[in-house]
């Protein structure tokens, strides 16, 4: 029984030799600066892709955010797919000033199936290729005033896409709100902004995103449950480098009951898990082939970040109680004292470790943060449960069957509600 164990620790300890780099990754995230862009005299056309389902209560402000921009306004269109719509969806968005598209399909039901769908009626309308960027937004975002300026100057440095600043509408509504937001703050200190300030390529996350439009020449094509993370896989795969532009700044709205935070993490981890299990083979053959040392290493890192680390760790620590139990009942002196302390611990642990980073990143990001406060240092102690559900969820997306599931959005608030309000 000591070998196993000795089996399992000396692995996990590989583990975290591999990926110690990120420990770093989190100093400069945390004191470093990001890159400014160089101001650019070449302004390029922006199409912006919307995939809408029931979003009558925030379409419009979206499409007004984006209206409000400091870029110029001939330079940017918007195109809306109202999917599976049984609202006011398209008509407030026509209304808006976007070019919409209605589709009814029950079958094929996602974000990536409905901006297939968009991108298609693009083409076969001649509207795709005009374009020389595309931008990924989701119904209930609020876009900041300078963002497309700020993301055509990131993308004149020479890359083939860029993610942005993503903050929260909603922090202060809950726990679960704030715990989301907490986790992305903490997503632009340890993964974006140090990969910035490295020249290395970072991933794309759900919105808020720009890519060349020659990254997909025939319309878009990901439509599995995790359509950004495999997306980042195969760009970074194929020696592409994603940025992050720190000025473009979004307003995300944010989960705000158990049940809708559940479905949507369950999700989250299947849907990575197809990301990395299909495309891991390009991951490490991108490691030896591509050019340049960063190119190299986006890959080694890219894999590491995709890896299921949470279910290997949770799959092992299974693995070693239930050994513990058969050789107790074999040896006939079984005592589950040492299971329950090491899920007590496994607990306190993870607690500890998100605390940390939670308060890392709200140090970090306080300016940003649209709250009071004590209300901010309350929802902290409370924010590792967003961690927590994290040990259950990646054992039940491994076998429970997902579907993509719509999240109702209600929050009205516009731009200047939002910067206003403490």
């Amino acid at each position: 029984m000591s070998a196993i164990t000795i089996a399992i620790d000396t692995l996990l300890s590989l583990y975290a030799v591999f990926t110690v780099y990120k420990l770093i990754f989190i100093l400069i995230g945390l004191f470093g600066k990001a890159k400014e862009f160089k101001e650019t005299e070449d302004k390029k056309r922006f199409g912006v892709l919307i995939a809408a389902r029931n979003e009558e209560l925030v379409i419009a402000s979206l499409i007004e955010s984006i209206k409000n921009q400091t870029y110029s306004a001939e330079l940017i269109d918007i195109y809306v797919v109202a999917d599976n719509c049984s609202d006011k969806t398209m008509e407030i968005a026509k209304s808006s000033g976007a070019i919409v598209y209605e589709r009814n399909n029950k079958e094929q039901v996602s974000k990536g199936y409905a901006l297939n769908y968009l991108t298609n009626k693009m083409i076969e309308n001649h509207q795709f290729y005009q374009y020389d960027y595309f931008v990924i937004f989701d119904s209930d975002n609020i876009v900041e005033p300078n963002f497309f300026k700020e993301m055509n100057k990131a993308m004149a440095s020479g890359l083939d896409g860029c993610t942005c600043f993503r903050n929260s509408k909603n922090f202060k509504t809950n726990p679960i709100s704030s715990g989301y937001s907490i986790h992305w703050y903490f997503n632009n200190l340890h993964a974006h902004r140090p990969r910035n300030i490295l020249g290395l390529s970072t991933h794309v996350t759900g919105t808020g995103y720009v890519f060349k439009k020659e990254l997909i020449p025939h319309g878009w094509t990901y439509t599995d449950l995790t359509e950004d993370a495999t997306m980042s896989l195969d760009l970074i795969s194929e020696g592409k480098v994603v940025g992050y532009c720190e000025k473009a700044e979004i307003f995300d709205e944010q989960p705000t009951d158990f049940i809708t935070t559940f479905k949507q993490r369950l999700r989250w981890k299947r849907g990575t898990y197809y990301s990395f299990f299909s495309r891991f083979p390009k991951i490490i053959k991108g490691m030896f082939t591509n050019k340049g040392f960063k190119k190299k290493f986006a890959c080694y890192d890219a894999f590491f970040t995709l890896f299921p680390n949470d279910l290997l760790s949770v799959f092992l620590g299974i693995t070693l109680n239930i050994l513990l139990i058969i050789f107790g009942i074999i040896n006939k002196n079984l005592d589950l004292t040492p299971l329950w302390l090491r899920i007590v611990k496994l607990i306190i642990t993870t607690y500890i470790n998100c605390f940390i980073l939670g308060l890392l990143s709200i140090i970090r990001e306080r300016k940003k943060i649209h709250c009071e406060s004590g209300l901010i240092v309350f929802y902290l102690f409370l924010y590792p449960w967003y961690d927590l559900i994290s040990l259950p969820i990646c054992l039940i997306a491994l076998f429970k069957k997902i579907k993509w599931h719509p999240i109702t959005h209600k929050d009205t608030k516009k731009y200047n509600d939002i910067i206003n309000r403490k």
